[in-house]
């Protein structure tokens, strides 16, 4: 990274940013080789947490990509917690049961994160979210944006401000409809923006009305690949549900693609919002890093970086 100042490496919005990355899991050896390289040029760890898990009962949203050990997960979420960053779990299935709750995976890695109170799961659950208060004190609950799209619809006269900001009475962290970024009174009335999160780079419609269907049927693909089930009906849906979306976009040009612009993200963070999400899981590494170097890092200083990573990642290797 020569030739480098290290004021120009990160994209200075003006305020701090906690940025919320999907890499646990999935993306984890560039995004600890980054943290490791601005380490070695003294640059601030820009990464506040990394959100993800490994197939078990409590998870939903995107279906994990890697189905690994307890012991290499604890690993994983070991290494980014000495750099600093926490680890979020993405334990949002809706459809949690009380006898769910006893499941031994999930609550092995709810009882690993709790060691450390920079950690976190995002919930959608309400059965779920008490459970985890009474028994793991130490661990931060996010809202997760499944619960608006099951709970109010996108859209509908029930999505305003007063839910959300009910929310913030018993979760830490709210993330919150990406299309609320264009709703001028929403956002100023806010009661908590500290502890609001936005997705910065969502490629959905706003106000998607596909959204419940889509996390409906990302479950039930999760836990058929789970067990081992044949997964080519519920794949069928997915891609019909897909080509249904690709023709609302094309046949709605003027329905917004809800991809906050930094403009966007200096508006938000000018009325106290600074906690922002990257989504990743589901998209390859090389593209989860464009994104990561668009919004975290000035570009054209992420690309040099980009080139000089594999020394840093085989350097990884060896420890998890």
């Amino acid at each position: 990274m020569s030739k480098i100042e290290k004021y120009d490496v990160l994209y200075n919005y003006g305020k701090p940013i906690k940025w919320n990355v999907g890499a646990l899991f999935c993306h984890d050896i560039p995004v600890l080789a980054l943290i490791d390289m601005l380490n070695d040029y003294d640059i601030e760890n820009p990464f506040n947490s990394v959100f993800g898990s490994i197939p078990c009962e409590f998870c939903g949203g995107h279906h994990p990509g890697i189905d690994l050990s307890l012991d290499k997960a604890f690993r994983i979420i070991d290494a980014f917690n000495e750099r600093g960053t926490g680890c979020n779990l993405t334990f949002s299935n809706y459809t949690i049961t009380e006898n769910d709750l006893y499941d031994n995976k999930s609550n092995e890695l709810l009882k690993h994160i709790n060691e450390n109170n920079i950690n976190g799961v995002i919930v959608s659950s309400d059965i779920l979210t008490d459970y985890i208060q009474q028994e793991y004190k130490n661990i931060k609950i996010i809202a997760s944006i499944i619960k608006p799209a099951y709970e109010k619809g996108y859209g509908d006269n029930l999505d305003v401000v007063n839910y959300y900001n009910d929310l913030t009475k018993t979760y830490d962290i709210v993330v919150v409809n990406e299309a609320k970024v264009k709703d001028d009174s929403f956002i100023k009335s806010l009661l908590h923006p500290e502890r609001i999160e936005f997705i910065a780079n969502s490629l959905c419609s706003s106000n998607c009305k596909f959204a419940k269907k889509h996390y409906d049927l990302s479950q039930k693909f999760m836990f058929k690949k789970i067990k081992g089930e044949d997964t080519q009906d519920i794949e069928n849906q997915i891609l019909t549900m897909f080509r249904l979306c690709q023709e609302h976009k094309f046949n709605n040009p003027f329905n917004d693609i809800v991809t906050l612009s930094k403009k966007d993200i200096k508006y938000l963070l000018n009325n106290g919002v600074f906690n922002f999400k990257i989504q990743g899981r589901h998209v390859n590494t090389e593209y989860m890093l464009r994104d990561i170097g668009d919004y975290v890092f000035n570009f054209d200083v992420f690309l040099k970086m980009y080139n000089n990573l594999d020394y840093y990642i085989d350097k990884i290797w060896g420890d998890i």
